[in-house]
């Protein structure tokens, strides 16, 4: 055998022993603050494969992410806090949101958890998906209503396992609302 690059994941540096690459680690990464997002007061708390491009950021007004030449990715963007909807008749989670590439809404899911502890590792805690109020694009910029209840952490989890299942999601806008109201494009409160 010849010394150098075996594959993508295998590599020698000696001509003899193949050595695998390691398996990229899951943890905490970069907060992202609401006042980066446009009209956003909710902070979030980000998880993913540390060292992978495929993992939640901030700019330009939105969070993104897309795991596009980045392998397998699971990536979350998770309120800091609890969120409160009790405030509410009909309360829902308002999100402007842009899909690209589309491949399905099981790789950009909105959950939301009652037992989550604001810190630890994502996958010990319990999650329920949202349920879409009305409909959810799958391109283009749009607003999206989830139905959402009680005080409960938001997980705004996107994964991918290769590049053909790889997608963009960027959200720009996070707060709770009363469904179907017009919240102004601004308030935070519902009001």
């Amino acid at each position: 055998s010849i010394a150098g690059i075996k594959s993508v994941s295998k590599y020698s540096l000696d001509g003899e022993t193949i050595e695998e690459e390691p398996e990229a680690e899951f943890g905490q990464l970069d907060d992202i603050a609401g006042s980066e997002l446009t009209n956003t007061s909710i902070d979030f708390i980000t998880f993913g494969n540390v060292g992978s491009g495929g993992t939640w950021s901030a700019s330009n007004g939105d969070a993104y992410v897309n795991g596009y030449n980045n392998g397998a990715n699971e990536s979350w963007m998770i309120s800091k806090s609890e969120v409160d909807f009790s405030s509410y008749t009909n309360p829902v989670l308002k999100i402007a949101e842009n899909l690209n590439y589309f491949k399905g809404f099981e790789y950009s899911q909105v959950l939301v958890s009652s037992d989550y502890d604001g810190s630890s590792n994502p996958n010990d805690a319990t999650w329920t998906e949202l349920e879409v109020n009305g409909t959810r694009a799958e391109s283009g910029d749009t607003t999206t209503e989830f139905t959402a209840s009680g005080s409960v952490y938001v997980a705004f989890k996107y994964t991918n396992t290769n590049n053909g299942d790889a997608q963009a999601w960027a959200i720009a806008t996070v707060e709770t609302a009363e469904a179907g109201g017009d919240n102004g494009g601004g308030d935070n409160n519902g009001a």
